[in-house]
């Protein structure tokens, strides 16, 4: 589900010119190098944040606006169990 989700926004992005601009695309891939480093650290909270992180920003470049997530009908969790923020 989350491949359709990616693919779907990637084409979405496609479709707005301003939105293929190097500095945007420098934006997003410092975002993601973020999330590498964290997830090679096998620091979960930290890899939490930054795609957390991400994923707002990447919402408010796409939308215009912040959408903040509903996390009041679940919370994320890590492997452990543990519930995240």
């Amino acid at each position: 589900m989350l491949h359709r989700q990616i693919v779907f926004g990637m084409r979405l992005i496609g479709q707005f010119p301003s939105s293929g601009s190097q500095t945007r695309l420098d934006l997003v891939e410092s975002e993601h190098a973020l999330v590498v480093e964290a997830i090679a650290e096998q620091n979960a909270p930290r890899a939490y944040e930054a795609m957390f992180e991400h994923l707002s920003k990447s919402r408010r470049r796409l939308l215009g606006f912040d959408a903040v997530p509903d996390w009041s009908r679940q919370r994320p969790t890590t492997p452990h169990g543990e519930t995240v923020r």
